[in-house]
């Protein structure tokens, strides 16, 4: 299957990627976005966010971002689940991390998530991202103070 990224991710496709997969909101939206979802069925998007469509023009998946330094960006990346357990998720991270090279001019990913997110921990693992830093109790997830672990990935 082929991916591209685009820039046009819209308010109304946003919340429909996350409202026909609520499972995917439960695990990895943080408290803010998912009440926002949850009480007014709206996905917070950012100006900031870009998405990545098949060869069918279906939504894969949903990228918002924001700039850590001028080298680097802090990445959310929303793959729909029925992707997670093939090898899409790295073709998906594989043209993303082209695109984010050629068009922002960056030159490596941050993921920084919440300790417990052991099943987000481990896909970003299994498309290459690497541990490196925790900022200790510095992040409140799912009304607890819980560690960040910042992951990377050179582009």
């Amino acid at each position: 299957m082929t991916y591209v990224v685009h820039s046009d991710v819209n308010q109304e496709e946003a919340t429909s990627f996350f409202m026909t997969d609520t499972k995917l909101a439960l695990m990895s939206l943080d408290d803010a976005d998912l009440a926002t979802l949850v009480n007014d069925e709206v996905f917070p998007l950012d100006a900031r966010a870009f998405s990545v469509r098949n060869d069918d023009d279906e939504l894969c998946a949903i990228i918002k971002y924001d700039y850590f330094t001028r080298q680097s960006i802090n990445i959310h990346l929303y793959v729909k689940r029925r992707f997670h357990h093939t090898a899409e998720p790295k073709e998906i991270v594989k043209v993303v991390k082209h695109h984010i090279k050629n068009q922002l001019h960056i030159n490596k990913l941050l993921l920084i998530l919440p300790a417990p997110c052991t099943h987000v921990i481990g896909f970003a693992k299994k498309v290459g991202f690497e541990k490196e830093a925790v900022m200790k109790n510095s992040y409140i997830w799912r009304q607890q103070l819980v560690d960040l672990i910042v992951y990377g990935i050179e582009i």
